[in-house]
């Protein structure tokens, strides 16, 4: 049981930090900060309830 549990724990952890260091901190890092900081989407927002 134990090993099993340490080796689901440790796939996951090397799967999650491998994702996360690769794929994380350049797109999503880089994607929400942009997306959230820019003004278009509210602009368009408030254009289309306009």
């Amino acid at each position: 049981m134990t090993t099993t549990v340490i080796n689901h724990i440790h796939e996951t952890t090397t799967a999650t930090t491998t994702t996360s260091q690769t794929q994380s901190p350049p797109s999503p890092t880089t994607t929400p900060p942009h997306h959230h900081k820019q003004p278009p989407p509210r602009d368009h927002h408030c254009n289309h309830h306009h």
